[in-house]
């Protein structure tokens, strides 16, 4: 059987390239697998990517018995659904979707056109049921749930003791303001509580408004700000110091932090949406989403609770090797056998 994986990948930086480059390389030790790298930037070079790759398109959908796509309309654009059903000719087409576009304005018409090209694929491969169900209902019966691949890490490093988490661009849907409002409730019970936010700032309108929030709460002492792309090193020293993760996100599809959040076995506070409880097997902490003061009390109550920290760790790694890559690769290789 051969294998072709159309996906973004290293060394361009983004959660879907390393996505890609995670399941790769356990898939090409199970069969023949090759990656066509899609690793376009800006939106004229994005929306005229398949037209440049016409020719090349055509010949992977012709010589290859399965076509997987790791999707996200912001790194292929309009064109490219459309064109992959036109030349479509002998092989399987898998869909792997990252997104679901249900926030975005004219919302309707993006799930519209994505449920008309979607129904070119044999197979569709969602991480959460929460998106399997944002599908039409005639899509839902080709759709399958699969879990999102964890690299189990060994932390060697010391724990900052009462330090906590945010990781990951900042924009507002993340939740950067309630836990920087939740911090400033915390502080009054445990005052050497602080909240460590490592991102890359993607709304420059919100991220002033946070760095205002931190001032105006007289927060600077509890509140450390790592800004700009994070470092592999880095990222994984953060990671490791941590004593907890925190995750406030107003809405998400999936998230690559989450899985690292299970690969290091951190104890962590993750805002009640479906897909985050789904994910971690309801094993960790949450708290009702958009809610600082219910965030604030479960952030005090877990720096103080030893046990429930270990509980944590404890179904964490058992999660991460449940759905460690490799066992990812293997679910991956049976549903392609299975179209």
């Amino acid at each position: 059987m051969r294998v072709c994986l159309i996906a973004s990948y290293p060394p361009k930086n983004s959660g879907i390239a390393n996505y890609s480059a995670n399941l790769y390389g356990e898939l090409s030790k199970l069969a023949k697998v090759r990656v066509f790298k899609w690793t376009y930037e800006g939106i004229a070079s994005t929306l005229l990517s398949p037209l440049k790759n016409l020719r090349e398109l055509k010949r992977v959908l012709r010589d290859y018995d399965v076509v997987h796509v790791q999707y996200v309309l912001g790194e292929y654009m309009f064109l490219f659904l459309p064109i992959l059903c036109l030349l479509r000719k002998k092989a399987k087409l898998v869909l792997t979707l990252h997104e679901d576009y249900t926030n975005l304005r004219l919302a309707p018409l993006f799930v519209m056109f994505h449920n008309i090209f979607y129904s070119c694929a044999d197979l569709i491969l969602v991480h959460t049921r929460q998106h399997r169900q944002v599908l039409s209902r005639r899509l839902r019966k080709r759709t399958i749930v699969i879990p999102f691949g964890i690299t189990p890490e060994k932390s060697k490093k010391k724990v900052r003791k009462n330090t906590m988490l945010l990781v990951g661009f900042i924009n507002p849907w993340k939740g950067h303001d309630l836990a920087i409002k939740a911090i400033d409730v915390v502080r009054k019970d445990v005052p050497s509580a602080k909240l460590i936010i490592a991102g890359k700032p993607y709304d420059k309108k919100y991220t002033s408004r946070i760095h205002g929030l931190v001032r105006s709460l007289h927060l600077e002492k509890n509140v450390e700000f790592h800004k700009g792309f994070i470092p592999d090193k880095e990222f994984k020293k953060l990671f490791e110091t941590s004593e907890i993760l925190l995750l406030p996100y107003r809405r998400i599809t999936m998230s690559a932090v989450a899985s690292d959040v299970l690969g290091y076995a951190k104890p962590a506070i993750f805002s009640n949406i479906p897909a985050l409880v789904d994910f971690t097997d309801r094993k960790a902490v949450y708290f009702r989403k958009g809610d600082h003061k219910d965030l604030a009390r479960k952030m005090a109550a877990l720096l103080k609770d030893k046990k429930k920290k270990q509980s944590i760790q404890k179904e964490f790694r058992r999660l991460a090797e449940r759905n460690s890559w490799k066992n990812v690769a293997k679910k991956h290789m049976s549903l392609y056998e299975g179209v």
